[in-house]
């Protein structure tokens, strides 16, 4: 028998075509499911940056009430310090007068006809804020009503208990 001969051939480590592809795969699967579950986390996160402005704005609503036995109804300056029926909400909870790039929520200060309940306080989901379709519209009034709505029915809130969950 004749030994074998190797003819300089060396095995190169590396990855194949098919090592690749699968790996490829294998990301993109992740991806799919990973960005949607991502993206509605932010989402939630940002409600609560509205609940949470909404309700300090209704006690501040309070507050004012004890001490002056009226409520702001034309401007939120007392609570704020921002002379305007609206201010807009960043990530972060703080307060502008203008809209801006970080902007989530604009919050609108406002007295229904006949003025029973005294105040309303809408937070409406702006800029990229405004793919939460479900609640968009979230409202707080004087008597802690809490309603929320989508960007489609502006005439009938319906409670939901998604959007004021903790």
């Amino acid at each position: 028998m004749r030994p074998r001969r190797s003819f300089g051939r060396r095995r190169v480590g590396g990855f194949t075509l098919i090592e690749l592809v699968i790996a490829m795969v294998v990301a993109a699967i992740l991806a799919a499911i990973a960005i949607p579950s991502y993206r509605s986390f932010v989402l939630r996160g940002n409600r609560a940056v509205a609940r949470t402005a909404l309700v300090e704005l209704a006690t501040l609503q309070e507050r004012r009430y004890l001490q002056t036995r009226n409520y702001a109804t034309t401007s939120l300056l007392p609570l704020t310090g921002i002379d305007s029926t609206t201010v807009y909400l960043s990530r972060d909870g703080s307060k502008t007068a203008t809209a801006g790039p970080q902007s989530i929520y604009s919050v609108v200060l406002s007295v229904p006809a006949g003025g029973n309940p005294p105040y309303l306080l809408t937070a409406t989901a702006t800029g990229s804020q405004a793919d939460d379709s479900d609640c968009a519209v979230l409202t707080l009034d004087a008597a802690g009503t809490r309603s929320a709505r989508d960007a489609a029915d502006t005439t009938s809130p319906t409670i939901t208990a998604t959007c004021w969950k903790r």
